[in-house]
């Protein structure tokens, strides 16, 4: 099994290009590993990144457009970025950079900070907004698949935040349908650690932006953050290990 998902992951990423970094050769791979495994990408999928300007989704745009060149097969790949309202300094930045490096892109507008109560926005309330603009995107574009910034950290974060604050065993699926099949969230990033991604931003020079959210530093997810690097100290790795977990569930040990 395990040489077969290599010969895999090999077709994926073949393929020379001039002057790529081995630090950008074996992110691929690394997401190469991620899309042969949970079958992420096929030939003539037409794919909607969801771009907000951050180093994640910046490295799987990069990342992806990398790929693009080498996979066994074609793909489309759009970049739309969805406008909440809340920082112009970004939106100029990030098209300007769509503009130099020769993207497809989309600026999608749903500025509703501007008419809300910033002291009740919460990360589920930005996320549902900015995710419901995609979907609709991707439909009226014809975008069989969204992808995601979405790495190995976030998927662990969101299990604990859905272990300790809605009492249920969930997180976010590398491959997810939706719509009866007819579009699917895609996480090219499933595997890898966020520590290796902010490397990655640093080096490749992305344009850098301050953080507008005025909860980002007091969010759940933060406090979940602060939760995984606390353990971490005591094993390293603990967010693997929660990632495995889910696929490791002894159910004569669950409660019925």
């Amino acid at each position: 099994m395990q040489v077969l998902l290599k010969e895999k992951i090999h077709r994926q990423i073949s393929g020379k290009s001039p002057r790529v970094s081995k630090q950008e050769y074996f992110f691929a791979k690394k997401v190469g590993e991620a899309v042969a495994c949970y079958d992420l990408i096929k030939d003539g999928d037409r794919i909607l990144i969801g771009i907000s300007g951050g180093k994640d989704s910046m490295s799987l745009l990069k990342v992806l457009r990398y790929m693009q060149r080498r996979f066994k097969g074609h793909f489309d790949i759009m970049v739309c970025y969805v406008d909440m309202g809340m920082d112009d300094v970004r939106r100029v930045g990030i098209e300007g950079y769509f503009k130099a490096n020769g993207c497809e892109y989309i600026i999608e507008e749903a500025k509703i900070w501007q008419a809300a109560d910033t002291t009740k926005i919460n990360c589920f309330w930005c996320s549902f907004n900015r995710r419901k603009k995609l979907f609709e995107t991707a439909a009226r574009l014809g975008y069989n698949k969204i992808a995601l910034g979405h790495h190995k950290d976030d998927i662990a974060e969101t299990f604990l935040l859905n272990v300790f604050f809605h009492g249920e065993i969930s997180t976010m699926m590398p491959r997810q349908p939706l719509f009866e099949g007819k579009m699917e969230i895609i996480r090219p990033l499933a595997l890898c650690e966020e520590k290796f991604i902010i490397d990655y931003a640093k080096r490749a020079g992305f344009p850098q932006f301050e953080d507008a959210c005025p909860n980002s530093a007091i969010s759940k997810r933060k406090m979940m953050k602060d939760i995984l690097r606390s353990l971490a100290k005591e094993n390293p790795d603990v967010k693997t290990n929660i990632f495995r977990c889910m696929q490791r569930i002894k159910k004569e040990y669950i409660l019925q």
